[in-house]
């Protein structure tokens, strides 16, 4: 079961990689340096050195004249950056609607996070061991009490009178992905609803089988049990301590279209 699971999910990903295309190189970059730019920071760099061997007032002075047209120039180039950018969208090639959804939804990056000993995790493995952590201490199983080996022979009981499940048939399953949403996100496997949209008579067909020996053997696949965690900042707390975020998990779409 588990190799068939990874084989399905390996077909598609190899198809989505195959098929999807290369994004077409730009000339033009917004982040171009322009030649007076590039050349005002040589000149100071140079009178920066010239001043820290001489520590001369008149070098000094030509050292703080350089910084001040530099910030200028940068100022400016960053300003005609900006005009040539907003001129040239348009409604007919969404980059309009693409600059929008950027103004609306700014990316925020994640800021250090405290660790318990007055210590900082700053690296992006620092800081999602300090969330493992934090989340291994919030989220602990309840306590077993004298009633759990009652509860747990109670379920393995079978239930002569109930019916087993009936087998499913490719046409519900093709039914049940074309329900799904394509804005929602995907898990690691990053197998999206737009994908599963896609796959051609034979995958549905395979996908189906895989479904029908799920409930045949009473078996869930273990790779279709992992979780994709998302921290989520909360409003009003301070950003530095790791209990100022919420997971969100993001579990695989096969998974639920099953």
């Amino acid at each position: 079961m588990e190799d068939a699971v990874q084989h399905l999910t390996t077909l598609i990903q190899e198809a989505a990689w195959l098929s999807t295309p290369e994004r077409k190189k730009t000339t033009q970059k917004t982040n171009n340096i322009p030649l007076h730019v590039k050349e005002l920071v040589r000149e100071k760099r140079s009178e920066r050195l010239r001043w820290q061997n001489t520590r001369s007032l008149l070098d000094k002075t030509h050292v703080n004249r350089l910084t001040h047209n530099l910030r200028s120039a940068i100022r400016q180039a960053k300003n005609d950056t900006f005009k040539l950018y907003t001129a040239n969208l348009t409604p007919d090639d969404h980059s309009l609607w693409k600059a929008t959804k950027k103004f609306k939804r700014p990316t925020m990056a994640i800021p250090p996070l405290r660790k318990p000993h007055f210590s900082w995790a700053r690296s992006n493995t620092e800081k999602t061991n300090q969330f493992a952590q934090h989340l291994a201490k919030v989220f602990t199983p309840h306590p077993r009490n004298n009633n759990d080996d009652e509860i747990e022979a109670y379920l393995d009981v079978p239930y002569q009178l109930s019916p087993p499940l009936k087998a499913v048939s490719s046409t519900q399953v093709h039914r049940a992905i074309n329900q799904l949403n394509p804005q929602k996100a995907p898990g690691y496997d990053s197998v999206d609803g737009t994908i599963l949209k896609k796959l051609p008579r034979k995958a549905i067909v395979l996908l189906t089988s895989i479904f029908n020996s799920m409930i045949r053997l009473c078996y869930f696949p273990v790779q279709w049990k992992y979780a994709q965690i998302l921290m989520i900042a909360k409003p009003r707390k301070p950003p530095p301590e790791a209990s100022s975020y919420r997971p969100i998990s993001l579990l695989l779409i096969l998974s639920k279209v099953f």
